[in-house]
C-alpha cells in the first residue's frame, strides 16, 4: 500500500500529512514564519502514531508554490533532506492545485478562480475545474504571474479564492488556505502516475525569475 509524506508550508498555516494505506492524518497550526520548528516533529509524530518509519515511506511530496518564499524554501530543503537521506523519489505539488482541493473538501466548489496577492502590483493566478473520474481539481489554467487588476481574469469564471480579489478589484472572496490532507490527495494520484522526480530535481515554484532572500 501507498504509504507518502506531505510537506505544506506555502502559507501562514503549516500542515504535515501522512498517506499511509489509504487513510490520511495531518498536523496543521497557523504559524507564520515558524514552519521549521515543527516541520520534523510532526512528521516524526504521524509516523509513530502509525507504528511506521521514515524508510516505510514511498516517497516525500511538497507544495512548491507559488506562495510565500522562505515557507517554500523550507518546505524543499526538508523534502530533499528526507528524500536523500532514506534514497527516496520526492512528489512536487503545485500550492495553488492543494488550495482548490482545500476549497473543494470545504466548501464543495468544483470551479475556482484563484489569484493571490503577490505583491508589487502582481498575482498569482490559475483556475481549477473538478474531474469526476479523478476527483481531483484539475488545472484548466495553469499557474502564472500576472500584472494586478488584469482584466481578463474579471471574465473567467468560477468561485473566486484568494486575496488578491478584494485588495485589487474590492470583490470578497474566502481565503482558503492549503492543507497537507488535501495534499495527500493530490500525491497520493501523481504516486499511482508515476509523477516522481529525484531529490536534487525537487526545486520550488517561485514564478518570479528573481527571488528577494
Amino acid at each position: 500500500m501507498t504509504r507518502l509524506i506531505v510537506l505544506e508550508t506555502s502559507a501562514t498555516a503549516c500542515s504535515v500529512g501522512l498517506l499511509c494505506d489509504g487513510h490520511v492524518t495531518q498536523r496543521i497550526t497557523d504559524i507564520p514564519r515558524q514552519h521549521a520548528q515543527v516541520l520534523l516533529s510532526w512528521v516524526e509524530e504521524l509516523l509513530k502514531a502509525k507504528h511506521i518509519s521514515l524508510q516505510d515511506c514511498d516517497a516525500i511530496a511538497f507544495s512548491a508554490g507559488p506562495g510565500q518564499f522562505t515557507g517554500i524554501r523550507i518546505g524543499a530543503s526538508a523534502a530533499q533532506a528526507l528524500a536523500y537521506a532514506l534514497n527516496k523519489p520526492v512528489l512536487v505539488l503545485d500550492s495553488l492545485q492543494v488550495i482548490a482541493q482545500s476549497a473543494h473538501r470545504l466548501l464543495g466548489y468544483t470551479q475556482v478562480s484563484i489569484a493571490m496577492d503577490a505583491y508589487r502590483d502582481e498575482i498569482y493566478y490559475a483556475q481549477y475545474q473538478y474531474d469526476e473520474h479523478t476527483q481531483l481539481m484539475r488545472p484548466s489554467i495553469m499557474p502564472s504571474l500576472r500584472a494586478a487588476k488584469e482584466p481578463a481574469v474579471l471574465s473567467i469564471n468560477g468561485e473566486k479564492i484568494g486575496d488578491a480579489w478584494k485588495k485589487y478589484w474590492d470583490i470578497e472572496a474566502p481565503m482558503v488556505m492549503p492543507e497537507a490532507q488535501d495534499g495527500c490527495t493530490l500525491a497520493g494520484w501523481m504516486w499511482q502516475e508515476g509523477l516522481v522526480v529525484a531529490p536534487e530535481q525537487a526545486q520550488p515554484i517561485y514564478l518570479r525569475d528573481e527571488v528577494t532572500y
